[in-house]
């Protein structure tokens, strides 16, 4: 098991920054910059950047690939716990099969740490960029200029923070590796016993550093279905009655009633104009009717309103 999570860690740590480093590839040859007022030696360098670093990323992905997944010759001699000082096997080990010395975890774990510090200062300039195209206009020569809106920067700036998380559990990992006095032989033996700290760690920086790569794909989607998830959705019914141009409470205009009943004799109080409102509603110059308000909101995006009235 400690062979399959070891090789698996080592690959996805690779398989992460290479998918970083393409994404950004797009973001400084798309239409997100403005070709028109950034600065192109800027917008180069951004980019002649991101394809060196692939090119150092796949190197080193593939070389510490390979001694992770091929650490003996056979590979078997590295879960039967035979070094390349046994003299009855002719196994040979090296690099992670090497279970006296812990020079490959440290190395790999150093560099991988190096790595992640220059993936996540390359879309620096998505925070720092004009939101304005008339301050682009303005800027000054040799200033990358890109449009970026306050919710993108907002976003640049959650991911900008997941990746220092990311480099922070790579940071505490090395030191565990380095701080560590047991063997490695130990440690493939029983993972979770001799070395739990670090296994723990390796999951929590592969996790987090797969989140930050699959943010900036998927959120067009997840943000578009979110609202489908949540409960987000409040309809406010408002009923609000209007007796007439002196409007007050229900029990007042009740009392108005009684005492136009008890004030006069026979049927005159039908010819009361609130009462003539009420049977022919259509009549003209009345007032008197329902008033119905719908309001519909859904999470922080567009309130819609609808004025109903009945008559």
């Amino acid at each position: 098991m400690f062979y399959i999570a070891n090789a698996s860690y080592v690959s996805s740590t690779a398989f992460m920054k290479l998918a970083l480093l393409f994404q950004f590839l797009r973001v400084f040859k798309n239409d997100s910059i403005d070709s028109k007022t950034s600065d192109t030696a800027g917008r180069t360098f951004l980019r002649r950047t991101c394809q060196v670093l692939i090119v150092i990323v796949a190197a080193w992905g593939a070389t510490f690939s390979f001694l992770a997944w091929v650490p003996c010759l056979p590979v078997s001699t590295y879960w039967d716990g035979v070094t390349n000082q046994d003299p009855n096997h002719r196994g040979t080990c090296y690099g992670f099969g090497i279970s006296t010395d812990r020079t490959a975890f440290i190395a790999h774990t150093a560099i991988n740490m190096g790595l992640d510090i220059c993936v996540l200062a390359i879309p620096v300039p998505l925070y720092l960029g004009n939101t304005v195209s008339s301050s682009a206009r303005t800027s000054a020569p040799g200033t990358l200029v890109i449009r970026s809106s306050l919710r993108t920067r907002a976003g640049v700036i959650v991911l900008l923070l997941l990746g220092a998380l990311v480099n922070v559990f790579a940071a505490w990992r090395l030191a565990l590796l380095i701080g560590s006095g047991g063997s490695v032989l130990e440690t493939y033996v029983d993972s979770t016993f001799y070395a739990p700290d670090t296994v723990l760690l390796s999951s929590l920086e592969v996790n987090l550093a797969s989140i930050c790569a699959s943010v900036p794909i998927f959120w067009p989607v997840l943000r578009q279905q979110v609202f489908r998830i949540l409960v987000t959705r409040e309809v406010e019914i408002v009923r609000d009655e209007r007796p007439g141009d002196d409007a007050s409470d229900d029990e007042d205009d009740v009392a108005k009633l009684k005492q136009r009943q008890a004030d006069n004799d026979g049927h005159d109080h039908y010819d009361d104009a609130f009462i003539r409102d009420q049977v022919d509603p259509l009549r003209p110059g009345t007032s008197a009717g329902v008033e119905t308000r719908v309001r519909s909101e859904t999470g922080v995006q567009k309130t819609r309103r609808w004025r109903l009235r009945m008559w």
